[in-house]
Parts: structure tokens; C-alpha cells; sequence
């Protein structure tokens, strides 16, 4: 019995410990990788920011997350090169086991000398299935301060020709002929420099930066940047491009360095263009002073076409035309209203088309009554007075018979109506279905005029809003 009951506790306490949360270290971490050496201002270094996932164990980041979401420098002092790093995700042995780590590598500068304090951060949103339901934590990322050391460029052996450029660079410069004509244009690829051209006139282009391969283990970043001109030889003759000058510091040895292009040889034929002699006429016209400008001066009648035109807000033909968009909608505006009102009153419009079948009804039983035509009178006047009960006691008028009639207006039509309306529907019966003679059509018709004078008196159902 003791045994059993000590199996029973050290399961319990097993379960107690499984349901505690893991700490974020255990599920996930950023750390960076620095250069071991001291950089200088302006050199391209490298950095290499890890995501460790030790807790993919019922758990899962989306690899668009990890790639949306790149780590970035908190602190200032550097610069990145590249506009988003290299991602690379991998498995690395972690204690003896595989865990994957996502690395970014990226290319960075150091934009001011001293001692740097870097801090990396980012975000990131882990599926958590460790509970009964799954959940999407946001985690927080960020690494331990890092000290970068940062060297200032040295100021003795600079030459005057550095322009700031760190790095070791390779300079070609070359021309795209060798033998052109005189005033023709020669392309002349090369880092511009800043002295001017003797014999030549130079045409500026828009410089190109073409970035070639990166080596990732490195992350160094093998681009050119060319500069353009175009030169045109003004004299015929054998002609020498001046050698170019290009100055940069070299972290490898730490000095200053300084390339020099040589010479391009260059033939230019044909003859110069003649220069043209400027009349004197035109050279005194160009000494001479500009007369002073005239004020500006109306005509007393300037003509049809020089006139001032009216204004646009005076002209009715502008003014209509601002106010029939307005007009239109107010028009729309009514008919809906007017829509949205009946919609929502069918009795009342079933009230209006009653009355409007009663009006046109009439006329044509006046002239069937004149005209000696029971058969038609009697089978008019049934359906009108049909329509005019259904709409006072709110039934179709199809379902309207001699046994409703005597439900539903008993109590509420006076007797002597009552009796009326019985009496005609019994002669309307035996004169459609041939059962005896008709009576007097005009006396019929002033029956059914107080018949409807009776029903209209009747309470009319009203709409519920």
C-alpha cells in the first residue's frame, strides 16, 4: 500500500513541473557576433546575428516571420551597407544536440570612433501548443551589450586627395577609343577627379554602382562604382589623357595608399572648327547699355479676342450648371422617401388603390346600368364590393365569402347595411347563375352606392411602425 501511494506522489509531482512556463531563454534567444579586432572609421566589417530556437519542441516560427522580421541596431554608431541581410537558417549542435539557429549576416560601417556599446533587437510571434489550446506568443528579442572598438583614421601621411573611401580598391580607368576626330566625343570611364582638363571639354554622365558577389563567410561586398565623361578634343593631333589620381586607407597595413592610372594615348584628326569673327556691329549692340522696358499700356479697344472675358461666377449657364447636380440629388432624395414611406405602409397603400378602382369602377357601372347589361353590372359590382371588404377587414379579396362576410361584419356594419349587402349578393348570385329575373339596374346602383357608403364608414386597419 505504501509503495502504490508513493508511485501516485512522484507522478503528480511530475505533472506539477511540466505545467510550469519555460523561461525565454529555453525557447528562444538573439545573439551577435562582432569582429575580435578593433575597426576603423569608415571600414566594412561584418556581423552575424543569430535567433536560437532551443524551444521547437512544441513550438513552431513561421519562417516568413523569422525573414519579416530581421534584428536591427538599437543604438547608434553604425550603419548597415546592405538594405536587408542574408538569412540563413541552419542546425547547429547546441550541448550535444541539433537545435536550429537562424543567422543574419549583414555588412556594416562604423560611422564614429571610440568604444561602441551595440545592442541588437527584434521581434518575434511563436506558435506555443504546449497547453490545451494552441497560442501565439510575442517574444521580444534582445541581445547583451556588445563592445565594438571603433579607431579614428590617422591624420599623419594623409594625402590631400582622400576623400574618406576605407578599403582596399583596384582603379581602371580606359577609354573606348583610340583614335577619334576632332570636336567627336571619347567616353571615358574612370573615378573623377577634381583638376580640370587642359585641351579637352568634358561632358559629365551619371555615375552607376554595380555591386558584384558577397562572400557571406566574410561578408565582404566586391562592387564597382564607375564614374563617365565624355571628352572632346578641341585640337588634331596626338593627344595624352591625363593620368588619374584615386586615395584611400588601407586597414591591412594601416597606411594610406594612393593609385595612379597612366596615360592613355589618344589620336585626334581632322581639322579644328574655324572660329568666327563677330561683327563690330554686333559687338558695340552687345557693349551698349539694354534700353529700359516701356510700361505696359492698354489699347482703348483691345478687340473681341483681348478683351477681359466675364467671369465664370457671373454666367447663369455656370451657375445652372453648379446647381443641377444639387437638384438631381434632392429629386433622388424625394422619390426615395416617398418609396420608403409607402414600403412601409401597406395597408394605406392598399387603401389608395381601393378607392382608385372604386372611382374608375363606378363610371363603368353607370354605363352598364344604362346600357341594360345585368349580367356584366352584377359581376362588376361583386368584385368591387369584394375589394372594398377585403381592405376594410385586412383579407384578400379573393377569399371573401357570403359565410366570411357573416363572421367577420357581424357587430360591426348596421343592420338595414347588412341586410342590403346580403340582398344584393343573393341577386347578383341569380342573375349570373340564371336563377330568376333581374331587378331594376338603376335601383340596384343606388343600393350599391349605399352599400358602400356603409363600409366606408367601417374602422380601416392601421399600419404598425
Amino acid at each position: 500500500m505504501g509503495f502504490k501511494s508513493a508511485i501516485r506522489a512522484t507522478l503528480l509531482t511530475l505533472g506539477c513541473a511540466a505545467a510550469l512556463p519555460a523561461a525565454e531563454k529555453d525557447v528562444v534567444f538573439l545573439t551577435a557576433k562582432l569582429p575580435d579586432r578593433p575597426v576603423y572609421r569608415g571600414e566594412m566589417f561584418h556581423i552575424d546575428m543569430q535567433v536560437h530556437f532551443p524551444g521547437e519542441h512544441m513550438r513552431r516560427i513561421d519562417i516568413n516571420e523569422l525573414r519579416n522580421h530581421p534584428p536591427r541596431a538599437r543604438t547608434e554608431g553604425i550603419r548597415f551597407l546592405l538594405n536587408r541581410p542574408y538569412f540563413i537558417p541552419s542546425r547547429e549542435q547546441v550541448n550535444g544536440r541539433p537545435k536550429p539557429v537562424f543567422h543574419y549576416k549583414r555588412a556594416a560601417v562604423a560611422t564614429r570612433a571610440g568604444i561602441l556599446k551595440l545592442v541588437f533587437n527584434t521581434e518575434l510571434m511563436v506558435e506555443d501548443f504546449t497547453a490545451v489550446t494552441p497560442r501565439k506568443a510575442k517574444y521580444e528579442l534582445a541581445t547583451e551589450e556588445l563592445s565594438l572598438i571603433v579607431l579614428p583614421l590617422p591624420v599623419a601621411g594623409r594625402p590631400a586627395s582622400f576623400t574618406g573611401a576605407v578599403g582596399q580598391f583596384e582603379m581602371i580607368v580606359q577609354a573606348d577609343k583610340e583614335r577619334v576626330q576632332v570636336n567627336n566625343p571619347v567616353e571615358l570611364t574612370m573615378p573623377l577627379p577634381d583638376d580640370a582638363w587642359d585641351g579637352f571639354r568634358v561632358d559629365l554622365l551619371t555615375p552607376r554602382l554595380r555591386t558584384g558577389t558577397v562572400n557571406l563567410s566574410t561578408m565582404t561586398v566586391y562592387s564597382t562604382k564607375e564614374f563617365r565623361a565624355q571628352l572632346l578634343p578641341r585640337l588634331p593631333g596626338p593627344l595624352d589623357i591625363p593620368p588619374l589620381r584615386f586615395s584611400f586607407f588601407n586597414p591591412q597595413t594601416r597606411l594610406y595608399e594612393e593609385q595612379v592610372s597612366k596615360p592613355l594615348p589618344l589620336l585626334a584628326h581632322g581639322q579644328a572648327p574655324a572660329e568666327v569673327d563677330v561683327p563690330e556691329a554686333a559687338a558695340s549692340m552687345t557693349a551698349q547699355e539694354p534700353e529700359p522696358e516701356k510700361p505696359f499700356a492698354q489699347w482703348l479697344h483691345p478687340g473681341a479676342m483681348a478683351a477681359p472675358s466675364t467671369p465664370l461666377l457671373s454666367r447663369p449657364w455656370f451657375l445652372a450648371a453648379q446647381t443641377a447636380p444639387l437638384i438631381a440629388w434632392l429629386m433622388a432624395l424625394t422619390w426615395r422617401n416617398r418609396r420608403d414611406y409607402y414600403d412601409a405602409r401597406p395597408r394605406l397603400v392598399r387603401r389608395l388603390r381601393v378607392e382608385k378602382l372604386l372611382r374608375s369602377g363606378e363610371a363603368r357601372l353607370e354605363k352598364l346600368a344604362r346600357g341594360g347589361a345585368p349580367e356584366e353590372f352584377y359581376g362588376e359590382a361583386a368584385k368591387l364590393l369584394r375589394e372594398r371588404i377585403g381592405e376594410r377587414l385586412d383579407i384578400p379579396a379573393g377569399g371573401i365569402t357570403e359565410a366570411v362576410m357573416r363572421v367577420e361584419l357581424d357587430g360591426r356594419l348596421p343592420p338595414e347595411p347588412a341586410a342590403d349587402l346580403e340582398t344584393f349578393f343573393a341577386e347578383s348570385n341569380a342573375v349570373r347563375f340564371g336563377a330568376g329575373d333581374p331587378p331594376a339596374l338603376q335601383t340596384a346602383m343606388d343600393q350599391l352606392r349605399g352599400i358602400h357608403s356603409a363600409l366606408e364608414k367601417l374602422e380601416a386597419p392601421v399600419d404598425e411602425i
